[in-house]
C-alpha cells in the first residue's frame, strides 16, 4: 500500500469516527443541554365563580409565569390553592416544576325580601324591599299621595316612587329612604319580616341623620316612632368581605 492509498484509509476512518461521535453523544452535547419545559394549569372553584388567565401552557424553566384570577358578576377572587397558596392577585409564579393551581371565589350574591307594614292607629301600608336577580320585575310603582290626612308611605329612586324597591342581588351596599306621611296619628309603627334566601351581610335601621335605630333587621319585629322626629327613615344593608 502506497503514501496516497494510506492517507486516503486514515481520512476515511477519521470521518467514519466523526460520525459516529456525533451519533453516540448527540448534537445536544456538542450545543450544551436543553432548557427544561414545564406544564402550568390553572382552575377555577366554584364553577362559574370566574376565570384565569393563563389557564394553561408550558413555560421553560427558570420563566417567570404572571396568572391572574377575573371575578364574575357577584363574586369575589379569596385566594390560590394547590402547589402555590396566596391571596396575592395577580400572581407571580417561577416555573421550576410542573404547577397546577387553584382559584377560590367567594358568592356574595343577595337574594332576600324584606316585607314592611306601616301603620298608625286607624290605618296600614304594606311595602317591600329586597335584593333580587331579576329585580324589577318585584318593583311595584307607588300612586300619588293621598290627601295629608290620610297615612301614605314610599321610596323613592330615580324620580319614581314605589311601593316596593328591588335591587340587583350582586349589589354588595344598598340604601333605601322610606318616605312617609304620617295622616291623622303621629305614633307609627314600623313592622317587617325578612324572608332571606341568601343574606349575609347586616341590615340596618337608621334615622334620617344616619344614627342606627335598630342594629339588625331579622325575622319579625317592629319599631315605634314619633312622625315628627325624622324626615325620612333609611334601611341600609352591607356585606363586607375578607375582614
Amino acid at each position: 500500500m502506497n503514501v496516497h492509498q494510506r492517507l486516503f484509509f486514515l481520512f476515511l476512518f477519521c470521518g467514519f469516527m466523526l460520525l459516529d461521535g456525533c451519533y453516540l453523544f448527540g448534537t445536544e452535547d456538542m450545543n450544551g443541554p436543553e432548557t427544561p419545559v414545564y406544564l402550568f394549569a390553572a382552575e377555577v372553584t366554584p364553577e362559574g365563580g370566574g376565570s384565569v388567565d393563563p389557564a394553561f401552557g408550558e413555560f421553560e424553566e427558570g420563566s417567570l409565569v404572571r396568572v391572574e384570577a377575573q371575578a364574575s358578576d357577584g363574586w369575589e377572587f379569596t385566594g390560590w390553592s394547590g402547589d402555590m397558596e396566596s391571596q396575592d392577585n395577580p400572581l407571580d409564579v417561577l416555573m421550576e416544576q410542573d404547577t397546577e393551581l387553584t382559584a377560590h371565589f367567594g358568592d356574595f350574591r343577595s337574594v332576600y325580601t324584606v316585607l314592611l307594614r306601616i301603620s298608625n292607629d286607624e290605618h296600614e301600608l304594606e311595602l317591600a324591599i329586597g335584593q333580587n336577580p331579576q329585580p324589577f320585575l318585584l318593583d311595584r310603582q307607588a300612586p300619588p299621595p293621598p290627601p295629608e290626612e290620610a297615612l301614605h308611605g314610599w321610596f323613592e329612586r330615580e324620580g319614581e316612587s314605589l311601593f316596593a324597591d328591588y335591587r340587583s342581588d350582586v349589589q354588595r351596599q344598598v340604601s333605601w329612604q322610606l318616605i312617609y306621611q304620617p295622616g291623622s296619628g303621629e305614633e307609627l309603627t314600623l313592622s317587617w319580616s325578612v324572608q332571606a334566601d341568601k343574606m349575609e351581610g347586616d341590615l340596618r335601621l337608621l334615622d334620617d341623620e344616619g344614627e342606627v335605630l335598630v342594629d339588625r333587621v331579622s325575622g319579625e319585629d317592629e319599631y315605634t316612632f314619633t312622625a315628627s322626629d325624622y324626615d325620612y327613615l333609611e334601611f341600609r344593608y352591607v356585606l363586607e368581605l375578607n375582614q
